[in-house]
């Protein structure tokens, strides 16, 4: 398990995920999904880390 991942944008454990033997997280560049990851796309865009930064409500799935 690579606690040292820590937390993803969506609120994943990186550690529990499936990519984790390829991936080295969300900020990272290498993950796998990150094209499509509608989460990562959204966060970023706000400029906040972390999907539980942001104060406006939201209809995304966990992982989406």
């Amino acid at each position: 398990m690579k606690r040292e991942l820590g937390i993803a944008r969506c609120g994943l454990a990186c550690c529990l995920c499936t990519e984790n033997d390829s991936c080295s997280g969300c900020d990272s560049g290498q993950c796998p999904d990150k094209d499509r990851c509608e989460n990562r796309k959204c966060s970023m865009s706000k400029g906040i880390k972390h999907c539980y930064e942001c104060s406006e409500p939201c209809k995304k799935r966990f992982v989406d």
